[in-house]
C-alpha cells in the first residue's frame, strides 16, 4: 500500500504565514540583485512569468536576468522556512510507525517541501517526494501529473482539498480528507474523514 499525502495545510500549518515570508524574501533578493524599482517590480514579474511560461518568480527571474537559481532558491524558499514557526498537523508523529509506503505529493517546490519536512523532523519517513522543479513542473490534478504515481497496488491519496480529492478518486484512489476544520460529513468519493493522522493506522483500503 501506498500513503500519498498532500504538504501544505496537510502536513504542516500554516502555509499563508511560511508563503508570506518567503515572497517577502523574494521581493527583497530580487530587488537587491537587478536594477527596477519597487514599483516595477510586480509587473515585471509577471510579465516575465508569461514570458517564460511558468508559475515560479525565480526561475522567470533567474533566466532573464541571468542570476543564481540555486542560490537564490536557498536565500528565499528555505529562508523563509527557517524563519516561519510552523506546526505539524494533528498526530504527525504516528507517521512515522504506519505501515505502508509513504510519499510526498506536492505543487510546492522540491526544495521547499524538503526543508519542510527538515523543519518537522520528517525528512526520512517519506520514501519520495513528488515535488516541482525548473526541469519537473507540477500540477498536482494534471494527467502528466498523474501518471507519476504507480498504478499497481493500492494508492491511498490523504490531503485537505476536497478539489483534489475528487480527482484522485477519478483516478480509482482511496481517498482521505484531513480537513482543517472537522467535519463527520463526507462526500460520496471520500473515503475517510480524520482529525488525526493517528486515525489512518484503522483504515483498510480495497483493491477497486
Amino acid at each position: 500500500m501506498r500513503w500519498i499525502f498532500d504538504l501544505d495545510d496537510t502536513i504542516y500549518y500554516p502555509v499563508s504565514q511560511v508563503r508570506e515570508n518567503v515572497l517577502k524574501l523574494m521581493k527583497e533578493k530580487l530587488l537587491a540583485e537587478i536594477s527596477l524599482s519597487e514599483q516595477a517590480y510586480e509587473k515585471t514579474r509577471i510579465a516575465l512569468k508569461e514570458k517564460y511560461r511558468t508559475n515560479e518568480t525565480i526561475e522567470a527571474f533567474a533566466k532573464e536576468f541571468h542570476l543564481d537559481y540555486a542560490r537564490l532558491i536557498q536565500e528565499t524558499y528555505v529562508a523563509g522556512v527557517q524563519q516561519t514557526e510552523i506546526v505539524g498537523r494533528q498526530g504527525l508523529d504516528s507517521l512515522k510507525t504506519l505501515s505502508g509506503e509513504k510519499w510526498v505529493f506536492t505543487n510546492a517546490l522540491d526544495v521547499f517541501a524538503k526543508a519542510i519536512l527538515e523543519k518537522l523532523g520528517m525528512t526520512r519517513v517519506f520514501g519520495k517526494v513528488l515535488a516541482a522543479s525548473p526541469a519537473c513542473p507540477v500540477e498536482k490534478t494534471h494527467p502528466d501529473s498523474l501518471n507519476r504515481i504507480p498504478k499497481e497496488g493500492i494508492n491511498v491519496f490523504v490531503d485537505h482539498n476536497l478539489v483534489n480529492l475528487h480527482i484522485y478518486h477519478q483516478q480509482h484512489g482511496q481517498t482521505v480528507w484531513f480537513p482543517i476544520d472537522f467535519t463527520k460529513d463526507k462526500p460520496d468519493f471520500v473515503d475517510k474523514v480524520i482529525s488525526d493522522f493517528s486515525e489512518l493506522s484503522d483504515f483498510y483500503p480495497t483493491e477497486l
